[in-house]
């Protein structure tokens, strides 16, 4: 799964001189190389970028503008950078899987943000649908393997509360004067969203950086599950990985997802990551998809009987597959006199 650029938005304390015309709103990629973005007219104190690329450190600042053209001197720098949480696939489909074969697909998840991403843990839903997830240390970046902490839950232990709830989203925003940085500020929101992030800019008197912060809104992934035959009472094994672990811009974590199950069922689930991304991604569903299947021999009849007979005679019996994968018969052997 990978987010849409999002947006920002800049407010400001008004400036308070009574021959104030409007503001300049300024941005780049370094705090030393700063282009005018926008012209705000006063009294208006709120532009929003929605311009915003999460995958660059994006710089802002402001100066306010009276009515001989005289700018006041620039804000301090306020520096906005994002984490952002992508996936290699947004659905995974097993296809037909013989009854009791594990089959492995790869799924990978990257960090194609400026910032610092947090994942918590990635989970199947429903820890008996058959599905499992497990490290994947051959398409992990590697300085992320060094560092990282992995435990894995005991088996059929659904996600732990903390698991659940922990839906934290996170920018930075930094301020500084020149290339002096002096603060940075995090935020938390709940739920997911796709509306984009907001940061601010506020003082007293003329225009300076003082805090950023970020929003979301909510929208909750769900998950289905189609019986072909009957319920089962199976447990996946590693049904949760908890990873405490940064996911520094440009590293991925490799996961492995399989599916194995030992009775015949249609599954449809979700791969769960949870993680810091504010951009609407703190909670990412993944599908998963997947049949179990397996071949049943039927006899039109378990016994032939001839009866009496004086010569040769010849019974017919019919050989059928039930199931639902391809039955392959080896060989078909008689008693001594069939």
């Amino acid at each position: 799964f990978a987010p849409g650029s999002g947006e920002v938005t800049l407010s400001w304390t008004a400036n308070e001189e009574t021959d104030l015309t409007h503001y300049v709103v300024y941005k780049g990629p370094a705090p030393n190389a700063l282009d005018s973005l926008a012209v705000v007219a006063a009294p208006t104190t709120e532009y929003v970028d929605t311009a915003l690329d999460p995958s660059v450190i994006n710089y802002y600042a402001l100066t306010a503008v009276d009515t001989a053209s005289l700018a006041s001197e620039s804000s301090a720098v306020l520096m906005v950078s994002f984490p952002t949480l992508s996936t290699s696939d947004e659905a995974i489909s097993f296809g037909d899987v013989r009854v009791g074969v594990l089959k492995t697909l790869q799924l990978s998840l990257s960090n194609t943000g400026s910032d610092t991403l947090f994942v918590d843990s990635i989970y199947v839903s429903d820890s008996l649908s058959g599905f499992s997830v497990a490290l994947g240390e051959m398409n992990t970046s590697r300085s992320l393997i060094d560092r990282m902490a992995l435990s894995k839950s005991p088996l059929g232990v659904t996600p732990s509360e903390k698991s659940r709830s922990r839906s934290r989203s996170r920018g930075s925003a930094r301020s500084s004067s020149g290339d002096q940085s002096n603060s940075r500020s995090r935020t938390t929101t709940s739920t997911r969203s796709t509306t984009g992030s907001r940061s601010s800019i506020k003082n007293n008197k003329d225009p300076k950086t003082t805090r950023g912060s970020s929003r979301s809104g909510p929208t909750t992934p769900g998950n289905t599950a189609v019986d072909d035959s009957k319920e089962s009472t199976q447990a996946t094994t590693n049904s949760v990985l908890t990873i405490s672990t940064e996911v520094m811009p440009g590293e991925s974590i490799g996961l492995d997802v399989s599916f194995m199950r030992e009775d015949t069922l249609t599954v449809a689930n979700e791969l769960r990551i949870t993680s810091d991304d504010p951009l609407g991604n703190d909670v990412v569903s993944v599908g998963l998809s997947g049949r179990s299947v397996a071949p049943v021999l039927v006899l039109a009849a378990d016994t032939l009987d001839f009866g009496n007979i004086l010569a040769e005679s010849q019974l017919s019996v019919m050989v059928s597959n039930d199931g639902t994968d391809t039955l392959n018969v080896s060989a078909i052997t008689f008693p001594t006199g069939f």
